[in-house]
């Protein structure tokens, strides 16, 4: 069971600490893995694949049946079912339990949730498990797993504290995706549940619960006008809807995998789709008509977006690259390919010269649209970025990750301005609100949090 990213050679830990102890755990090296052995519930000991790039833990089913088997977990330790990323990138059902008890050497680490997943292989054991570490590094001279303990980091300036965001619930699967009304009125959220929430802004009440499509609801976005809203879905198609009354308007057919970004052009004619088929497919909002198929990609599309104009789109896709494409004659432009690992988000400046990526890789790439040349890394967050956003006025980016957090970036200095926690689980989707004073953010854990960042420029700065 291998990972992107699974060979872990070498990590230095992010804090500038004195060290009161240490533990060294050893670790069996093989294949370019390291492994190390986990008892799990004081009950039966397992050998784990050590893996940063991964997110979450991991148990193939025939390895959780021994552990119901032996008494090791049971049915009351059931949480829920959510997906997991497998190493080719495509997502698969999985079954969740809460272990209560991990024990690496003679360090414990309580409560981590599991996913249990119907492949063969050894157990995993992701960020979920390794960030509840106190710090720690791997002696790769030793092939040994360091944990250092009673820690006191240096201090570091702190940032501007956020208020308390509101919380919507309501939904009983994770939010893949969030979108404002033009006029910022309506949120709608897409999710595993099959259904499209729209929910108003001010009440927090949701005002219509869609249901139409036969799979998770991947990605939302409204037209410009706010009149008519999009969804793209695992059950390959996209769907129009009207946003007063709830109706579907027409099913757009012809993607044969997973639509997992969509997006309308600015003048709302035009509906772009990107899709795990490795395709970007653009279609006539009013007769719903396909309109042109984009190739070149070698992978999935996890995202698309529009040029303010509507004249360029951009692609980010599992293959590492970003590609840019004319709108009008559906010709490739040009291929970015400074991220070396699978894009998950990309997104245009409101005015049109920068392009953001979220990337596997943990980071924020920014580029200059007209050049494609990268302009800055932005490094932070601990895990995979899902989603970027900018604010209306360009100035502030937003990111979700897989780390729990959002985060708030300066544009033009890169520089992190404010770190958003409070889901339980990770991000996948991020939005600004058209006047820029509330971020929303998406989460596996079922809920959607509205943040007040008004004084994000202000306070900040």
């Amino acid at each position: 069971m291998l990972i992107k990213s699974a060979i872990l050679i070498l990590v230095i830990s992010t804090y500038l600490t004195s060290f009161v102890a240490a533990e060294t755990i050893q670790l069996e090296h093989q294949g370019g893995v390291f492994i190390v052995p986990v008892r799990i519930n004081d009950a039966i000991t397992l050998k784990f694949i050590l893996d940063t790039g991964a997110g979450d833990v991991a148990i193939p089913t025939d390895v959780f049946l021994t552990l119901k088997r032996t008494g090791t977990v049971d049915d009351n330790d059931f949480v829920g079912t959510g997906m997991y990323v497998l190493a080719d990138g495509t997502e698969q059902s999985s079954k969740r339990y809460i272990l209560h008890e991990l024990r690496v050497g003679d360090y414990v680490v309580r409560n981590v949730i599991a996913n249990v997943i119907d492949i063969k292989g050894q157990p995993l054991l992701g960020e979920t498990f390794l960030r509840k570490l106190p710090s720690w590094t791997i002696d790769n001279e030793r092939d040994a797993l360091v944990i250092h303990e009673g820690i006191a980091p240096t201090p570091s300036p702190k940032p501007a504290e956020a208020a308390p965001p509101r919380m919507l619930t309501g939904d009983s699967e994770d939010i893949r995706s969030v979108a404002f009304s033009s006029d910022g009125r309506t949120l709608a959220s897409g999710s595993h549940t099959n259904t499209i929430y729209l929910w108003d802004v001010t009440s927090g009440q949701v005002q219509h619960a869609l249901a139409g499509h036969t799979g998770g609801v991947y990605s939302v976005a409204f037209s410009p006008d706010g009149r008519t809203f999009a969804s793209g879905n695992s059950d390959h198609t996209i769907q129009l809807w009207d946003v007063t009354s709830g109706q579907l308007l027409r099913t757009l057919t012809g993607h044969t995998d997973v639509v997992h970004s969509v997006v309308f052009s600015p003048d709302g004619r035009t509906v772009a789709s990107g899709s795990w088929d490795k395709t970007i497919k653009l279609w006539d909002t009013a007769s719903g008509q396909m309109l042109r198929t984009l190739t070149g990609h070698t992978w999935i599309v996890d995202s698309v977006a529009l040029s303010p104009l509507g004249r360029m789109l951009a692609s980010g896709s599992y293959d590492g690259t970003i590609k840019l494409w004319d709108m009008a004659s559906g010709q490739m432009l040009r291929t970015l390919s400074g991220d070396a690992d699978i894009v998950r988000s990309v997104v245009f400046s409101p005015d049109g010269r920068t392009i953001a990526s979220g990337g596997q890789d943990h980071t924020i790439k920014l580029w200059d649209a007209a050049s494609g040349r990268m302009l800055r890394t932005l490094t932070g967050h601990t895990s995979v970025v899902h989603s970027v956003a900018f604010s209306p006025d360009g100035r502030t980016l937003a990111s979700g990750s897989l780390d729990y957090t959002t985060k708030l970036w300066d544009v033009a200095s890169g520089r992190m301005l404010r770190t958003l926690t409070g889901h339980t689980d990770d991000i996948h989707s991020v939005a600004f609100s058209p006047d820029g004073r509330t971020l929303a953010s998406g989460s596996h854990d079922n809920t959607i949090y509205l943040w007040d960042v008004s004084n994000v420029n202000q306070t900040s700065r």
